[in-house]
């Protein structure tokens, strides 16, 4: 099991058992005659055989605690453990989250836990994670998924009530809920690593984007440092950092940033976006930060399909929403890109082609004119596009 300059290698199993017969059959103690049995029925042979694996498996314990201490073949904890070296944590799973809307008796109240269902998931609820009270006849309060993820609920889809609530009549969601994301994957992460490790200030940025990545309910986060003694090109002032994070309560996110933001560093808000961090004496300290400027996208689609197509236009609506809330702020929205997740949703099986011939960020492009000038739309870095099935209009010819 040599260590040398170009790595760690090991015996495979054939090579352990060929050592092992060759020790036995050199050993005047197993072997006097010279005509010791190593085949598969003999006691030694077997014997041989057993601890050849158990080598085997050593070695392998061996290679994967070696692999774990590089980034490139790190999996899992390992991989976790090198991150926090430069201050990067995993993103932790989010669930989705939508408003629901309620009907109902004046003076009733909705607690948080509260839960209600969308008709077609039976494996799926949404809770509540505030208070509120029905006024005026009517109250929205915020929900989440009860599990994580990018689960969809497309406009007007949760109307069963779980939890009954005396005085509480109906519920919905008007707007497509705001999809979650799972766990970061060991290729994210690692390429997250690269991003801060190689970055200007990358200690200091990368403490901070890691802190802000774990607070509870952010999606997507990112941190631009200036160093410099004049504003930059992103307006951001001398010896400032701005974060600009979609998803988290603002009292946490005023805490992680203050926690690990380097002492004297000012913090922007390019948004009016802020809250109170508490100092290590007790005293409220003003942190800001940016939240992603909403840009709202139409989709255009035409769908030729050959069969039924009853669901074809909810099935393909809900999968180019989905697949669009998980662009990256600041990513360009590319409307070729859009034609796969709608060609492979599960429910869409008889679609012969899929064409999307506009996204537009203005919603002035008729449904008629779906053969309107093709273009893709670049956003800015603090924008994120925003997609509902409410916004997405589906051809089926």
């Amino acid at each position: 099991m040599p260590l040398t300059p170009t790595g760690l290698t090991v015996p495979t199993y054939a090579e352990s058992l060929a050592e092992i017969h060759a020790a036995i059959r050199a050993s005047p103690a197993l072997n006097p005659n010279g005509r010791v049995l190593l085949d598969e029925t003999s006691v030694l042979g077997v014997i041989a055989a057993i601890v050849a694996s158990k080598h085997a498996e050593l070695n392998e314990l061996v290679l994967a605690v070696y692999a774990s201490a590089y980034k490139a073949s790190a999996e899992g904890d390992a991989l976790d453990a090198l991150a926090a070296l430069i201050g990067v944590v995993r993103a932790a799973a989010a669930s989705s989250t939508t408003d629901l809307s309620f009907t109902g008796t004046d003076g009733t109240i909705i607690p948080s836990g509260t839960r209600f269902s969308d008709a077609e998931r039976t494996d799926l609820e949404w809770i509540t994670v505030e208070t509120v009270t029905i006024v005026a006849g009517v109250a929205v309060a915020d929900a989440q998924a009860s599990i994580t993820g990018p689960v969809a609920a497309n406009a007007g889809t949760i109307e069963k009530i779980i939890t009954p609530v005396a005085g509480l009549t109906t519920v919905t969601n008007v707007a497509d809920a705001r999809a979650g994301r799972d766990i970061q994957t060991d290729e994210s992460l690692r390429q997250t690593m690269d991003d801060l490790l190689y970055a200007v200030g990358s200690g200091t940025t990368g403490a901070i984007r890691s802190a802000v990545l774990a607070v509870p309910g952010v999606l997507e986060g990112f941190v631009f440092e200036n160093v410099a003694d004049a504003t930059n090109s992103f307006g951001v002032p001398p010896h400032n950092v701005e974060v600009v994070v979609d998803g988290g309560l603002d009292e946490d996110l005023a805490q992680a940033i203050y926690d690990n933001k380097a002492a004297g560093t000012g913090t922007y808000s390019a948004t009016g976006d802020g809250d109170w961090a508490v100092d290590i004496n007790g005293e409220d300290v003003a942190i800001n930060w940016s939240r992603p400027i909403d840009v709202l996208i139409w989709v255009y689609v035409e769908i030729e399909t050959n069969g039924d197509n009853t669901t074809v236009s909810d099935d393909s609506k809900t999968a180019a929403a989905a697949f669009g809330n998980e662009l990256a702020i600041g990513a360009k929205v590319r409307r070729s890109r859009f034609i796969h997740p709608i060609e492979v949703v599960s429910s869409v099986t008889n679609v012969l082609r899929v064409g999307v011939s506009k996204v537009d960020a203005a919603g002035a492009l008729a449904a008629a004119n779906l053969d309107g000038a093709a273009a893709d739309i670049v956003m800015a870095f603090r924008e994120k596009a925003r997609f509902s099935t409410a916004r997405i209009t589906v051809a089926v010819v």
